[in-house]
């Protein structure tokens, strides 16, 4: 009777569910009719299905009321929209005769639409949508203001925005975004490869509008480029560097440190072409040209220190692991 028990309860869950054969089923209810005991576990499971069906549904009731609250709110801001878009509409042909500056006032509500209204008709991956449609709707904003002004200065501008949004926000998209195996694990490569190509190409987009010469580009790329490898060291160091994270922030402190330190002397006498003292302190001395020199040692004495601890640390516990 025991090991009818056992078999009728590895049954019961299929039986409430009407997933068992025919056969199976009478025999669970030939044997409840006589075991209170599986009786009572079938009511129980039975009541867990209603229980989770009637969540499910509470559920989608509410999904549905939120979608439909949603829909209301984004239909009262696009009528909302509308409004100065027909009085700036009527303003402009009544005053000039034409359509001018009404673009920029109808590209400047979508801007604001694309942070109002996208985020409510979009269900799925509401900030990507939404940082889509800013981006689009500001650089529409900038090219009719640039073609309103007659001006040649939308592509530099273009660029420089798409460059100072990507670098807070291109982090969070890629995290976002259904990324196969190998670009789910590198994203954080793929952030930094477009980070430094839209950094060359906003520098180049700046020569050529200001028409400048060869110094300017000597100048500018050899800059970025220094600044540029000391980003990439930083990060092949954190992410893929065969060490504890201890070791690996340790080092990044002591590069990083290092890098400030030296980094305006380096500027100054490789790129710029002015003369600069390497390496000069006195901490003893606070006025006039020691000042730089001697924040410059103590950012460099303190992140050597700060790094030869962690490695350490990291290193001992390393070998407590092994």
């Amino acid at each position: 009777m025991e090991m009818n028990c056992e078999v009728i309860r590895d049954l019961l869950p299929l039986y409430a569910d009407g997933a068992c054969s025919p056969a199976s089923a009478a025999l669970v209810r030939e044997h409840i009719g006589g075991c209170q005991d599986c009786a009572a576990l079938l009511e129980r499971l039975e009541n867990q299905g209603c229980e989770a069906a009637l969540q499910r549904e509470a559920c989608q009731v509410v999904e549905r009321h939120r979608r439909k609250e949603r829909r209301r709110t984004a239909a009262v801001l696009g009528c909302v929209l509308i409004v100065p878009v027909l009085v700036c509409l009527i303003v402009n042909l009544a005053a000039d005769h034409r359509l001018d500056w009404f673009f920029i006032v109808l590209t400047a509500l979508l801007v604001f639409a694309s942070v109002t209204v996208v985020p409510l008709v979009c269900p799925r991956r509401q900030g990507l949508w939404t940082l889509t449609a800013f981006v689009g709707s500001l650089l529409l904003l900038l090219l009719t203001c640039c073609l309103y002004t007659g001006g040649r200065w939308f592509l530099v501008t273009a660029v420089c925005v798409i460059f100072g949004l990507s670098v807070p926000f291109l982090p969070c998209v890629a995290g976002s975004l259904p990324l196969g195996r190998f670009f789910g694990r590198n994203r954080g490569l793929l952030v930094l490869l477009w980070d430094t190509l839209c950094l060359a190409v906003m520098l180049a987009v700046i020569g050529l509008y200001n028409n400048a010469s060869g110094d300017y580009y000597r100048t500018a790329f050899g800059i970025a480029v220094l600044c540029a490898a000391v980003v990439w060291a930083v990060f092949l160091l954190l992410r893929y560097l065969p060490a504890n994270r201890l070791v690996r922030a340790g080092l990044a402190v002591a590069l990083i440190g290092t890098f400030l330190a030296f980094a305006d002397p380096l500027i100054n006498n490789c790129f710029l072409r002015v003369s600069c003292p390497w390496f000069y302190f006195n901490l003893t001395q606070w006025s006039g040209q020691y000042i730089d020199g001697n924040i410059a040692a103590i950012l460099l004495f303190a992140s050597l220190a700060v790094g030869a601890v962690l490695t350490a640390a990291g290193i001992l516990r390393a070998r407590r692991e092994k």
